[in-house]
């Protein structure tokens, strides 16, 4: 709250996004009460009204604003125009290989909600890409790998996603960091 209120004061957009960021990933991370992201949607937009989205430039931004939106409110009227958005920032290019991997793997199941198979098929390419460029970055190889699954599952081919599942989880391990293989296996 007092980060948001000097963000304010300095009429500090960014750091009122990472702020906003930050809170939803508390809740969604703590499996807290979901109610209390139909507030943090509401402030999203009215921190970044409509047709404003290009004061986002955030990849892990619009990962917990996919992610409010998937739990709470999956009609919200300006759902495409965030999707758009996040499809921007992936074409752009990544500024960090694992928050793109990461709206890569929550952006493929909100796509797919949509109908729109076509985009997640683009998703993929564009993770599979940023994976390949991020060897030396575990968090984004055990992410790249489980966001492969998950779009192999969506897109139909679940013998694809297996091998995926496997090399995430002996990346993840190998590393030391086990901390999503939960995710990994439920993909399985």
């Amino acid at each position: 709250s007092s980060a948001r209120d000097g963000f304010t004061a300095a009429a500090n957009l960014d750091g009122l996004l990472e702020a906003w960021t930050g809170s939803v990933l508390n809740i969604v991370s703590m499996n807290d009460d979901m109610h209390a992201l139909d507030d943090c949607i509401r402030e999203f937009d009215a921190l970044v009204p409509a047709g404003q989205m290009r004061l986002v430039k955030s990849s892990l931004v619009m990962v917990s604003m996919i992610s409010a939106v998937g739990y709470r409110n999956q009609g919200h009227p300006r759902l495409l125009e965030w999707f758009g958005h996040g499809m921007h920032l992936l074409e752009l290019g990544p500024s960090d290989a694992f928050e793109s991997l990461t709206l890569c793997f929550g952006f493929s199941s909100g796509l797919a909600f949509l109908g729109d198979l076509t985009r997640v098929q683009r998703v993929r390419e564009i993770a599979a890409r940023i994976r390949a460029g991020a060897a030396d970055n575990p968090a984004a190889q055990v992410f790249g790998c489980l966001s492969e699954a998950s779009m192999a599952i969506l897109l139909g081919e679940p013998d694809k996603a297996v091998p995926a599942i496997e090399e995430g989880q002996a990346a993840a391990v190998s590393m030391g960091i086990p901390i999503w293989n939960h995710l990994l296996d439920f993909n399985g």
